[in-house]
């Protein structure tokens, strides 16, 4: 129920559908983000919700509720105006899980961005730096689930700030128009809780490939094995601490 349980605690019990679509509790971390900045809206001059865009809108405009979270938190009377994120049409997005083969067919899109959100336990003796260095999937970027995160708090993974999530986000290239895809090396093992930190700071459109990358590799998925400098490594963290 709280934000800082670590990725394998979440993953470990019932069904795949039941792991991606169970509801976020009404006393967690998020909910109680997202009354406040409602509370925050209903008392200022603006209209500002998790729906509509802040000013703080960048040329590149990315998850779109998250930054008007940050606008909202940042200061009460900034002045926001109300549009519509620019998502996929909700007959076409993918909010659960996909195959291999359906990633497949669609890989290469420039609306569809996939992420490599591998994180392992001290005990597995894995590296998932190294892993991603080493073969992802094609075109795929590293999401730092560690890195992106609350780094004030002892806790692990703790959610970050809407800022720091929106500045991670820009570094990985992926805007509010986007069909995101995550995995790990695992197979389903931390992919899940960066679905949920998506689908925390309001963007729908994010999947996790069922089965991950051992699935992608069963089904003769192409891999890239060329090598990834450290800073392309580490932007979403580098970014999210900025």
């Amino acid at each position: 129920k709280d934000c800082g349980t670590p990725p394998h605690m979440m993953s470990a019990h019932g069904t795949l559908a039941t792991r991606v679509s169970a509801p976020f509790s009404h006393s967690s971390p998020v909910s109680h983000l997202a009354r406040q900045q409602r509370a925050t809206a209903s008392s200022s001059s603006c209209s500002t919700s998790l729906h509509s865009s802040s000013s703080l809108s960048p040329t590149n405009p990315t998850l779109t509720r998250a930054r008007a979270m940050a606008a909202a938190s940042a200061s009460a009377s900034s002045s926001a105006s109300s549009a519509s994120a620019s998502a996929p049409s909700s007959d076409a997005i993918k909010t659960t899980t996909v195959s291999a083969a359906w990633l497949m067919a669609n890989l290469g899109g420039s609306s569809v961005k996939v992420l490599d959100c591998s994180w392992y336990m001290p005990f597995m003796n894995r590296d998932p730096f190294a892993e991603h260095g080493a073969k992802r999937i094609p075109g795929a970027r590293y999401f730092d689930i560690d890195g992106v995160s609350d780094q004030s708090s002892s806790l692990p993974h703790m959610l970050p700030s809407a800022a720091a999530f929106a500045a991670a986000c820009d570094a990985l290239g992926i805007g509010d128009g986007d069909q995101v895809v995550v995995y790990d090396g695992a197979g389903l093992f931390s992919a899940a809780r960066a679905w949920w930190m998506f689908k925390a700071f309001g963007h729908d459109a994010v999947a996790v490939l069922d089965g991950g990358l051992p699935a992608w590799e069963a089904a003769a998925g192409e891999l890239d094995t060329a090598p990834v400098a450290p800073e392309t490594v580490h932007a979403s963290a580098t970014a999210a601490a900025a």
